[in-house]
């Protein structure tokens, strides 16, 4: 199912309009409320979250009925990592108002985690409508990579890669400015993991030629597992009759010099020889001793052994 379709399936019935009126306060609380909620969003911009929770908690007790004391709560304990406390805060001012484009991505991210994909898509669905280039550039970002997870969750595989992929179509450095930086930093950090579950979600529709790029684009960032893109990417290259360039790519990888010979290398060199004509084979063989008269001189007898196996 397309993003639009699955979208479409998954838009949220509008809440009903109620008679539903903010609790008045007196005058000597609403300027009391006031000044705590100014002085609170003073502190959470010059970064001094600790002040911001305490000015804005006791706001949200004089004035429980604002939306916006809500939120800049719940940033100010988000920032102060306080992510469950942040939750809570967006969840009250999504019940009196509006939870922000900030908090609907809070409350999105730790449905995701809860597995509560369901819940995840709600929250997130108001930042993929058709306005969402009227947003923030970098918030969209972000919505769109927690939105794949959802999707991927409730099984709408297609529409998952096309939300990852749209969310990872990042510049080297974000030049566009973003009031959501450590949200986009975050993306930028998990490029690697990201475009990695791209290609499997692409595996498994059958995409293989989705699958390739998005595995060429994980190994091109860091990730705590470097070597598992290349696996992928050989399978991809092979299941649609590529094998000399599935070839290429490892020796190509076992050619940086960052890396050793693994039997992640053996495994795959044998798989595409056999796998493959002879003519691909023979190739792959004469690249990866080239790759060893390299470094012949400096290898250690471990590397030596590693090296003959592959080329046998």
């Amino acid at each position: 199912m397309s993003l639009h379709e699955a979208l479409r399936e998954l838009r949220p019935q509008e809440p009903e309009k109620g008679a539903q009126a903010k609790p008045g306060l007196d005058r000597l609380a609403a300027e009391a409320a006031m000044r705590l909620y100014v002085n609170g969003v003073g502190n959470l911009v010059e970064g001094k979250y600790a002040e911001a929770s305490a000015d804005l908690e006791s706001a949200s007790r004089l004035d429980p009925g604002e939306a916006a004391v809500w939120r800049a709560y719940g940033e100010a304990q988000l920032r102060s990592g306080m992510v469950r406390n942040a939750c809570a805060a967006y969840q009250r001012a999504a019940g009196v108002g509006d939870a922000g484009t900030l908090g609907s991505l809070t409350l999105a991210r730790a449905a995701v985690e809860s597995g509560d994909h369901g819940a995840a898509a709600r929250w997130v669905w108001p930042l993929l409508a058709d306005e969402r280039e009227r947003g923030d550039a970098g918030a969209m970002h972000a919505a769109d990579v927690v939105a794949a997870q959802a999707m991927w969750g409730l099984g709408y595989m297609k529409a998952g890669v096309e939300l990852n992929e749209r969310g990872l179509n990042l510049p080297d450095r974000f030049g566009q400015p973003t009031s959501f930086r450590d949200e986009l930093l975050e993306v930028y950090r998990r490029r690697g993991d990201l475009w990695r579950a791209t290609g499997e979600a692409a595996i498994g529709l059958g995409d293989f030629g989705g699958a390739e790029r998005a595995f060429t684009q994980a190994a091109r960032f860091p990730t705590p597992d470097p070597g598992a893109a290349l696996p992928r990417r050989i399978l991809a290259l092979m299941m649609q009759g590529r094998s000399a360039e599935a070839a290429r790519a490892i020796v190509a990888d076992a050619g940086r010099s960052d890396r050793r010979l693994e039997d992640r290398h053996l495994v795959l060199t044998g798989f595409v020889a056999r796998d493959s004509d002879e003519r691909v084979g023979q190739a792959l063989r004469e690249a990866l001793e080239a790759e060893w008269r390299g470094r012949a001189g400096t290898a250690t007898p471990t590397e030596r052994g590693a090296w003959a196996r592959a080329i046998a």
